[in-house]
């Protein structure tokens, strides 16, 4: 999946990670996303993820996936 983190950042309880485009590469990118999300939301201080592909949203890509997120018990059923 991942091979580099380029940046994270936590501004207004909102944790900004910036990844490498291997993300893209993944075999189901929303789960992918998902997961990073949920995991990211149980630390203190956290309660939403943007995730950015080489510093930006990759074009074509959903803001469901790309957007501000926060885990939804549905993601995990």
């Amino acid at each position: 999946m991942c091979k580099s983190l380029h940046s994270i950042r936590v501004e207004k309880r909102i944790c900004h990670v910036d990844l490498s485009a291997e993300l893209l590469d993944s075999d189901d990118l929303t789960w992918a996303v998902r997961v990073i999300t949920a995991s990211l939301c149980t630390l203190d201080g956290i309660s939403a993820v943007r995730i950015t592909v080489d510093g930006a949203v990759p074009e074509g890509y959903s803001h469901q996936i790309f957007g501000v997120l926060t885990p939804k018990d549905a993601w995990f059923l």
